[in-house]
């Protein structure tokens, strides 16, 4: 089983490298995604604090010719269903990479978030217990707000902010 998931790991890679920076979507962009509940946790003893498959289809539709980075311990969920034609496997991404990355598992350094021109938070709408958090820090602006219905969620809140204009 381990093999297998490290040859799927390296055929992506692979695809990755093949890519052309000419190729539509291709144009260097950063976006982070994050899903967190109330009280802004993303975690909880080791665990995302919920997921819903309306995330999932609303992602895929943001990064249809982006590569979607994600920690292994993601994998397994964003890679359901119809799989993303180029989901990479990595902890912290290269910084110089463009892409979609969803940050489920960890924290992020303020200096590893000043890397993304765009954080698209997905808020569940609900109070879950969480030991994990992420803030979206205050050098980024709120530019757009919608609401939709999930499968599990009666309401989930997709806000977009992008980096302030100086």
């Amino acid at each position: 089983m381990r093999k297998r998931f490290q040859l799927l790991k390296r055929l992506r890679t692979l695809r990755l490298r093949k890519r052309k920076k000419s190729e539509p979507g291709s144009g260097f962009e950063r976006i982070l995604v994050v899903c967190r509940e109330n009280g802004h946790g993303i975690m909880f003893n080791h665990r995302r604090v919920s997921r819903d498959e309306a995330v999932l289809s609303d992602v895929r539709k943001i990064a249809p010719t982006r590569n979607l980075y994600c920690s292994e311990y993601s994998f397994r969920y964003w890679a359901r269903g119809r799989n993303h034609p180029s989901l990479v496997i990595t902890r912290q991404p290269d910084p110089s990479s463009e892409g979609v990355f969803v940050l489920e598992d960890s924290a992020m350094t303020p200096d590893e978030l000043k890397t993304f021109r765009r954080i698209i938070v997905y808020e569940w709408n609900r109070d879950y217990p969480s030991d994990v958090k992420f803030e979206v820090p205050n050098d980024y602006a709120l530019v757009n707000e919608s609401e939709f219905v999930g499968n599990s969620h009666e309401k989930i809140t997709r806000r977009v902010y992008e980096t302030k204009k100086d």
